[in-house]
């Protein structure tokens, strides 16, 4: 098999309270031949675009490694950098179960979260998922979701709009699971004379042919719920085009490094997204990664809590079947320091955040 994905193997032990990091494959494991870690598997973007969020996840994947050495859980991660490639994600899912043997994968974006449940669920591998899709959790008991409701945070989107007196809505669509999501929300409060829907592919760079087709139709609001790269360009050229509505946009889009570039383009636009972490999680994660100024909070955040559910669950289940992870899972505490709320029908609960852009940085509206 042809991987063409480049692999990060992370061990963090409890010993004499020191983390220890092992970043290669052929390294001796006679010094720790006494320990059984927990071993997860962890499928993500360390590079390109995307690789901001999984960077900033693998930290805090590492974070909830080390402080659960004190629990007396040894956690083993080995990560995948698969970019936003289904082909990619499969060939790694395969390699973590088949050569790695992990007992759970934790994995990011709506293509590998596709793409790798059934055969995950197949293997008897928990898997928990960041991304907004619904339709992996039909493949069985031990596919969990994370991340937002798309479909209900673009209904209260909606309303916003409409509350503020907005009468017609144009929606950039990407034609994956996510986008029709947030469009189904949408059509809860805009009926179709009202919402104008136009599609695009994942990875278009160039938006100027349907922003002019979109503005014949006078829209007082532009919806893109996309990845970054496809954001900004949207964001750019609006601009460009002098178009001046409205738009809404993934608060988890927005780094420093875009509101230093794109900052005096973002005024008045509307944000949602994740609860925010508190101070005291931000601090630990300053702490750990005190020279690290890029970090999303929000990755760091849910690998940071799905991880140390995980590890939990796996140890106090180990040499059980899968099921029995699965159902501590399910059973996992709230965590009022990353907004969680707890797992309701396999799908983690999140309250959606929505904030304006204004001088400069995001504000909470009411």
């Amino acid at each position: 098999m042809n991987i063409r994905h480049t692999s990060f193997i992370i061990l963090l032990l409890g010993v004499f309270g020191v983390g220890i990091t092992v970043a290669l494959r052929n390294t001796s494991m006679s010094d720790q031949k006494d320990v059984m870690p927990v071993r997860i598997g962890l499928i993500t973007a360390l590079s390109g675009d995307l690789a901001y969020w999984g960077e900033s996840s693998l930290m805090g994947a590492q974070l909830a490694a080390d402080h659960l050495t004190s629990e007396g859980v040894t956690i083993e991660l080995i990560a995948e950098d698969v970019g936003l490639s289904a082909t990619d994600a499969i060939s790694a899912a395969h390699k973590l179960v088949h050569m790695d043997s992990v007992e759970a994968v934790y994995s990011e974006f709506n293509p590998a979260a596709v793409a790798i449940s059934s055969f995950l669920q197949e293997q008897q591998i928990l898997h928990v998922y960041d991304a907004a899709p619904t339709s992996p959790l039909v493949h069985g008991d031990l596919v969990y979701k994370s991340y937002l409701d798309y479909e209900a945070s673009c209904h209260d989107i909606a309303q916003l709009l409409q509350d503020r007196g907005i009468k017609r809505v144009a929606i950039l669509e990407v034609q994956l699971e996510f986008g029709h999501l947030c469009t189904a929300g949408m059509q809860q409060v805009f009926d179709e004379d009202r919402l104008d829907v136009s599609h695009y592919s994942m990875g278009e760079k160039d938006f100027r042919t349907v922003l002019q087709k979109v503005s014949v139709s006078e829209p007082e609001a532009i919806v893109h719920v996309g990845f970054q790269p496809e954001t900004f360009a949207v964001f750019k050229q609006m601009y460009e085009l002098d178009m001046n509505q409205v738009t809404v946009a993934l608060t988890e889009t927005l780094t420093t490094d875009v509101i230093d570039t794109y900052g005096d383009m973002l005024e008045g636009d509307i944000f949602f997204g994740l609860p925010s972490a508190s101070s005291d999680f931000v601090a630990k994660l300053e702490t750990a990664y005190p020279n690290n100024n890029h970090v999303n909070i929000h990755a760091a955040m849910l690998a940071y809590l799905h991880i140390s559910q995980l590890g939990r669950a796996l140890q106090q289940c180990s040499g059980l079947p899968a099921s029995c992870a699965g159902d501590m899972l399910a059973h996992s505490k709230a965590r009022t320091d990353i907004g969680f709320e707890g797992f309701t029908d396999r799908k983690a609960v999140f309250h959606t955040r929505i904030e304006q852009f204004q001088g400069g940085e995001l504000k909470k509206l009411p």
